[in-house]
């Protein structure tokens, strides 16, 4: 199919139909005889995709997450709606304080009738909240979603899943749950690309391992752990996200939800069993003689940005992610 027959059915332009290619959102094949594109089934169905998303005010660059990697459409499609959520409450923050002028003006104002009423009405900061909204179930969809291998959920992991979804539901009441949120919300959709890329490959890396590949990555750690606290500008990057980020998803981990994970994915518990025992061992040799130089590095180069006592099986692991995302 030509570019003309495609734009035609679908009201999109050959310019933006151009520009879609360039942007990689399609790929059609070339006609190595004439040059022209030679669009298929697939590419239309792709189009008529970036026409429905485009149309919602979802951005090029996410339309192209959802289509490189459709699982992640969850997560993308929350955030949006949270962003559209808020552009609903500023405008009928708006709508009111208009309405509010209108209220105070004489049936015929003059220009100073109008600026004084527009100016009282806005003097009383009808204050447009900038706070990011809060969606548990996008939080949980980050956070666990890579852990489910299997497309349908059984009745009892659905009814796990619902319980999570329903223990965080409230802004109010789930102060780790809405850090991480409001993280979230202010990141680069290349973080989670990223995470979903390369994540589930590294957690099916741990949750795979034998008693060998255990003791291989033992010493990965030690290796990582090393080179992580001699690289300033990793230690500044830990640092930055350790209280927004990282200490309310090891808070997670550890507690309510993270055992109902455990107990709803057999992928997640396999992962979180090696990782704490491959931990584990590191930390007993951190605080041995051997690696009690490598352990008082790591206390003073983080000096107050890490608490190995309660959560050294997560930090350990985080320490040798750092570098991968």
């Amino acid at each position: 199919m030509r570019i003309q027959p495609l734009s035609e059915p679908t009201g999109i332009s050959k310019r933006n139909i151009h520009f879609y290619i360039k942007e990689e959102l399609l790929h059609p094949k070339t006609d190595l005889v004439n040059g022209y594109y030679d669009f298929s089934e697939e590419d239309l169905q792709q189009l008529l995709l970036i026409k429905y998303f485009r149309n919602t005010g979802l951005s090029i660059s996410n339309i192209k997450s959802l289509i490189e990697n459709p699982a992640s459409a969850e997560y993308y499609l929350r955030m949006h709606i949270g962003r559209l959520e808020q552009e609903l409450h500023a405008l009928s923050a708006n709508k009111d304080t208009l309405l509010s002028i209108l209220e105070r003006l004489p049936i015929r104002p003059d220009f100073l009738d109008l600026y004084i009423h527009t100016k009282e009405e806005c003097a009383l900061d009808h204050a447009i909240s900038t706070t990011p909204l809060y969606d548990g179930k996008l939080v949980n969809h980050f956070l666990w979603r890579t852990f489910w291998q299997q497309e349908n959920l059984s009745e009892y992991q659905q009814y796990l899943w619902d319980k999570m979804n329903r223990l965080t539901d409230s802004r109010e009441k789930n102060e780790h749950y809405t850090k991480i949120y409001d993280y979230l919300c202010q990141q680069d959709q290349k973080i989670f690309n990223a995470f979903y890329e390369e994540g589930n490959a590294h957690f099916y890396h741990i949750a795979s391992f034998s008693s060998e590949t255990l003791s291989l990555h033992v010493e990965e750690l030690k290796t990582a752990i090393t080179e992580f606290i001699h690289t300033p500008a990793a230690i500044k990057q830990w640092k930055e996200h350790y209280y927004q980020f990282q200490l309310p998803l090891m808070h997670i981990f550890t507690g309510e939800i993270g055992k109902l994970a455990y107990e709803m994915s057999p992928f997640f518990a396999a992962y979180e069993c090696n990782s704490i025992e491959a931990c584990q061992i590191v930390y007993d040799w951190l605080l041995s003689e051997d690696g009690s130089e490598l352990y008082q590095k790591v206390i003073t180069s983080l000096d107050g940005y890490v608490d190995l006592t309660n959560f050294y099986h997560t930090e350990l692991e985080f320490m040798n992610t750092i570098f991968k995302y």
